[in-house]
């Protein structure tokens, strides 16, 4: 009867020696596969410039730790090779991931898809104080004050835009075929200060795609400190 208990116990020490399982970054090679936007957003300039943010992302978490990055020629010329094409939602899955990361001697692979954005714009005047109303006897008939200002400046005042992006990633290790993160999703999210009305429209929805990326990163992340230049 103390065989369950054994046998739980030996589970969970085991789970927690693969969740504290630790890298060299000096020693251990990172193939980064470049983001794909497979979102339905229709205009390419801002497809592209969120696939370039999630690249610099990526480059620059893995890369300042001292992480190995495995170079984009060679991750690119083998993923021709394989015929690996990761726009094939068939294609997006572990094994493939696993057959790239073993083609460029990778420890790790990771890879990112955009897979939905949007952008939203809350107004200005959003009151909803019960303590900015009229009083008096015409209660009920009068409107508030906030409903007053809000239909007067309302129209001429800016809103505050919020970007939207969701990210689905993998971070795998390669040589134990062992998935750190698999298939995760994350909305990142960025919004801009009321009256930042001459913000380019997109610019947060290109914030975004590193607010996500930094959302599902962070765990594994924090276990290894940026490098700090030598002086």
């Amino acid at each position: 009867m103390r065989l369950v208990p054994f046998l739980g116990g030996l589970f969970l020490a085991s789970h927690a020696f693969a969740a504290a399982q630790q890298y060299t970054p000096s020693g251990t090679r990172v193939a980064l596969v470049p983001l794909l936007n497979v979102s339905g957003e229709r205009w390419a300039d801002l497809k592209r410039r969120q696939v370039d943010k999630g690249n610099e992302f990526l480059r620059e978490a893995f890369g300042d730790r001292g992480f190995q990055v495995v170079d984009p020629a060679l991750l690119a010329a083998k993923t021709a090779e394989l015929g690996i094409d990761l726009s094939d939602e068939e294609q997006q899955k572990r094994s493939t991931l696993y057959r790239l990361g073993r083609a460029v001697d990778a420890d790790l692979i990771v890879c990112a898809l955009i897979t939905d954005t949007d952008q939203t714009e809350h107004r200005f005047l959003e009151i909803d104080d019960p303590n900015l109303s009229c009083s008096s006897d015409l209660d009920g008939l009068l409107p508030s004050i906030g409903d007053l200002a809000g239909r007067i400046l309302d129209p001429i005042l800016p809103g505050q835009r919020e970007g939207k992006a969701k990210i689905k990633l993998w971070l795998l290790d390669v040589k134990r075929e062992k998935p750190i993160i698999s298939a995760k999703t994350a909305e990142g999210r960025s919004t801009g200060g009321y009256f930042a009305f001459l913000d380019r429209g997109s610019k947060h929805q290109v914030e975004a795609v590193a607010s996500a990326l930094n959302e599902l990163l962070k765990g594994f992340l924090k276990n290894y400190p940026e490098l700090q230049p030598d002086r």
